[in-house]
């Protein structure tokens, strides 16, 4: 005997068990609804680990959309980065602490993304013929090459371009100050290569 009959009419139990069923037919498809959003936003995150897996950086230059994917930067410190490669240029990976904004920290956990530059590998294996200037050694300024000029801190091939060109236009430097005229160097720059350089004849 069914033990429904005794609180309800037939009329009310079918009304009952329509309304169990739409319950559970709710129920059911919530949960259903939920896991394909969990597994959607599973999706999307395996998705932006794998593009950072290959991301691969060429700081000589370098893309707003690709540096924003590294965590850590923002708008503002991608177009600081392409602001300072475009300026000066990067003569190594580590000029990055140079960028407002970039600590060390920061450096470290872009390292994985930044391919290393030409001439990083040169300073390291010597592969294109000069190597940073050593302590005690200097350059001649009027008649450096630009790869010589590329050894002095803080200047890419940019800013060495910029230097001899400002050279050819004017005759050469009459004075190592005469650098605050190029584009791209600051009286701290001068600062740091001004022991490096010297003004030949």
């Amino acid at each position: 005997m069914n033990p429904l009959s005794k609180l309800f009419t037939p009329g009310e139990q079918r009304v009952l068990l329509f309304l169990m069923g739409f319950a559970l037919l709710g129920m059911t498809a919530r949960f259903f609804a939920g896991e394909t959003g969990d597994n959607r936003v599973q999706v999307d995150s395996l998705k932006v680990r794998l593009h950072q897996s290959d991301l691969r950086i060429d700081l000589r230059n370098p893309m707003m959309a690709d540096l924003m994917s590294i965590p850590g930067i923002g708008e503002k410190k991608a177009q600081a980065i392409v602001a300072y490669a475009t300026q000066t240029g990067f003569t190594c990976r580590k000029d990055l602490m140079k960028v407002r904004g970039i600590g060390e920290k920061l450096y470290e956990r872009m390292l994985p993304y930044l391919i290393p530059l030409d001439n990083e590998t040169a300073r390291e294996d010597s592969l294109l013929g000069f190597s940073a200037v050593a302590e005690g050694e200097r350059i001649d300024l009027n008649h450096a090459s630009m790869e010589e000029i590329m050894t002095l801190p803080g200047v890419g091939k940019v800013l060495a371009a910029r230097i001899i060109r400002y050279r050819e236009e004017h005759g050469g430097f009459s004075s190592i100050d005469d650098l605050l005229d190029v584009e791209g160097i600051g009286e701290k720059t001068l600062q740091k290569i001004k022991p490096q350089i010297y003004l030949g004849d």
